[in-house]
This record gives C-alpha cells, sequence and structure tokens, in this order.
C-alpha cells in the first residue's frame, strides 16, 4: 500500500478567479503513477486560512477547488485509488465583522482571565464570527457545532490505522496584531488529544502552533503533541 499525504495551506481564497487551475493541474500531474509509481490512497490535510475573510463567498470558492483538485487527481491516480481531505481553521477562517475591533486585545484577555468559563464558546463571538466556517465544514472531515475545539477520525485502509486530531487554534486569534499568548484550549480537550486510540499512525492538524497559546495551557499541549505528529500552517514538524 503506498499513502500519500498532501499538505495545503494558507490559500486564503475570496472567490473562484482566485483559484490557479494550472496549478492544480502542475500538481495532479506531479503525482501521477507514471511519475512517483501507484498511489492507492491520498489525504489532503488543509491547515487554516482556507478564507480570506471567513464569508460564505469565500468558502464556495474552496469547494470550487476542492472538486478541481479531486477531479486532476482523480484522472492521474489508478482508478481505485482513494481521497480524502481534513481540515481546520486559521485566522483568516473568522469573520471579524462580528467583533467591533478585530485587535480587540482587551475581549481576548478578559475571557483568559475567566478560562474556566469556557462554555462561553458556544453563544459568544468567538463562535459567531466562524459561522461560516462550520457551516461549510460539513461538507469535509472537520470540525463541527458539536465538536468545535477538537475532532479525532480514525481510519483503516488496507489494514493500516491512522488517526487524524483536528485543533481549533483560532479561540483568541487576532487578525490584524501579535497574538501571540493570546491562543488558548482548555485542559479537556488537551487531555483528549492526548488520549490513545490505539492507531498505528497520528497526525494533528492546526493553524497555529504551540509557541502562540497562552501560558496557562502552552506547555500542557506542546506536552500533548511531542507524541504525535505536528502538522502546522508553517509545514510538518516533529516535536523534539
Amino acid at each position: 500500500m503506498k499513502l500519500l499525504f498532501m499538505h495545503l495551506s494558507d490559500l486564503h481564497l475570496s472567490k473562484n478567479d482566485d483559484i490557479n487551475e494550472d496549478a492544480i493541474a502542475g500538481i495532479a500531474q506531479t503525482l501521477s503513477s507514471q511519475n512517483i509509481g501507484s498511489i492507492n490512497h491520498v489525504l489532503v490535510l488543509v491547515t487554516g486560512d482556507i478564507a480570506n475573510a471567513g464569508k460564505k463567498n469565500e468558502y464556495n470558492a474552496f469547494h470550487s477547488f476542492k472538486e478541481l483538485l479531486f477531479s486532476a487527481l482523480a484522472e492521474n491516480l489508478p482508478h481505485d485509488a482513494t481521497l480524502h481531505m481534513y481540515i481546520v481553521p486559521g485566522n483568516h477562517d473568522i469573520h471579524y465583522d462580528y467583533f467591533s475591533n478585530p485587535d480587540d486585545r482587551q475581549y481576548h484577555e478578559t475571557f483568559l482571565k475567566n478560562q474556566n468559563n469556557y462554555t462561553l464558546l458556544d453563544t459568544d463571538r468567538e463562535v459567531v464570527s466562524r459561522l461560516e466556517f462550520i457551516r461549510f465544514s460539513h461538507k469535509v472531515n472537520s470540525l463541527t457545532p458539536a465538536a468545535q475545539l477538537f475532532a479525532r477520525y480514525a481510519i483503516a485502509l488496507d489494514g493500516f490505522s491512522l488517526e487524524i486530531n483536528l485543533l481549533n487554534t483560532t479561540f483568541c486569534s487576532l487578525m490584524h496584531e501579535n497574538d501571540q499568548g493570546l491562543h488558548y484550549l482548555p485542559s479537556d480537550v488537551i487531555k483528549k488529544l492526548e488520549s490513545p486510540s490505539g492507531a498505528m499512525m497520528a497526525i494533528t492538524l492546526l493553524h497555529h502552533s504551540h509557541q502562540w497559546f497562552h501560558d496557562s495551557c502552552k506547555r500542557d499541549l506542546e506536552r500533548a503533541l511531542k507524541e504525535r505528529i505536528l502538522l502546522s500552517s508553517v509545514g510538518m514538524n516533529t516535536l523534539r
């Protein structure tokens, strides 16, 4: 069995005209059987900033991009090859019109002072500003309204077991100023990430690395990630 991982990030799509069909065709041709041999399964892993400003038309553009990509790959791969996509959001997947100020650092710092009350995720601006991403996420393997911060997918491919962990690292994101030290994940989410699944391989997708997190959870998150392959917006890294 040959399993291919394709890492995409920071597409920043605003409209269909942003899609480069020549680039898609080039990617598919590069991955053709005549170039790299027969491939059984392709996992496309998208680590955020899919859209440019978290708006519906931008996700429509990404849907068009996905359809074009999968169609081009299917034409160049064996007919029985499978295609899978997993996505997490980035800070550009937030619709900042729901915030009085996209640099509202005080809003986020106030939340962090009351971080144990993270049930606010169900009602406050952090969720409302991501509605278009959440609505789109039902079309691919991603986070959902019921699992806004963490989701795990277990995959069995020809006897090989794999877990894909998805983290929403955009909570307390700011678009227009340095937000290092503001990102936050509650302890129960980190414990879910740490919990074993029995899979032969684990991959975690996230947009922001652990260095961007608040001191109250940064060390625990780093520890949880050390035992897993980390795929972030800056590339694939194994934490050491």
